[in-house]
């Protein structure tokens, strides 16, 4: 009788430690991916804040996004790295998560890029503009018009794609 309880009272022991060791690898998995998530949120709200610093030159703007952009894939080598037990849901969350991350930054850089364009094709228009208002002879007038006419094409165009751009940031 005694060998049956002592036999019960070990398989009770053995099997909540099972239980136990289960529900800490579990929460050991989940806490990895909850850090990486934090870590790449941080990162991508320091590099989105710091288009409005000032002092920082837009190569140095471009240089900081490639290196979050590093890091976040580091964040990503990470996660994989780790042997996946119990939480596999956790890990494919935290990934996609990350990737949404380096969504956004690429979608900042091309915003960017963007503004970039528009102030070269609104000075460009300014220019076509004086020069169509200045222009004396029916020959200057007519190619002055072509090139304000050009010009205001690719500022709309450019325009047109920031809108875009804009629209699609703000769906993510």
């Amino acid at each position: 009788m005694k060998a049956v309880v002592a036999g019960i009272v070990a398989l009770a022991v053995a099997c909540s430690g099972c239980l136990g060791s289960n529900k800490y690898e579990s929460a050991k998995e989940t806490e990895a991916a909850v850090r990486a998530i934090q870590v790449s949120a941080t990162q991508t709200e320091h590099q989105m804040t710091a288009r409005a610093q000032r002092g920082i030159s837009l190569g140095e703007y471009f240089k900081r996004t490639r290196a979050v952009a590093e890091r976040l894939d580091s964040e990503i080598s990470a996660l994989e790295i780790l042997s996946w037990k119990h939480k596999l849901s956790d890990r494919d969350i935290a990934i996609a998560f990350i990737e949404q991350c380096k969504v956004l930054l690429r979608s900042y850089q091309a915003d960017i890029r963007l503004l970039i364009q528009q102030n070269s094709a609104t000075l460009a228009y300014h220019e076509a503009k004086q020069e169509l208002d200045e222009a004396k002879s029916p020959v200057a007038r007519d190619v002055a018009l072509e090139k304000f006419r050009r010009t205001n094409d690719d500022l709309l165009e450019i325009l047109n794609e920031k809108l875009s751009s804009d629209k699609e940031r703000l769906g993510k």
